[in-house]
């Protein structure tokens, strides 16, 4: 089972959300690949691969920045 942690914190008046996973990672020739519309490292029919491209997005909408710490051993994104 994969357990996802999310908690926040207030700095200089920006929100920061952080939300870290225990999962088993990202090889790191699919870490630039990420945030691009439908890019899965699952098999064609298992998953469509556009979450985190949406959430990139809002994330730029909002004059956000989005930051991701990331190994073959677990995957971190910082918002």
């Amino acid at each position: 089972m994969v357990k996802v942690t999310i908690s926040t914190a207030l700095n200089n008046n920006s929100y920061i959300l952080f939300i870290t996973d225990t999962g088993t990672g990202i090889a790191n020739e699919n870490i630039s690949k990420i945030f691009d519309p439908f890019f899965t490292t699952k098999e064609v029919g298992k998953g469509t691969g556009f979450g985190l491209s949406i959430c990139y997005g809002i994330i730029q909408n909002m004059e956000g920045q989005f930051t991701l710490k990331a190994s073959l051993a677990k995957v971190s994104p910082f918002m």
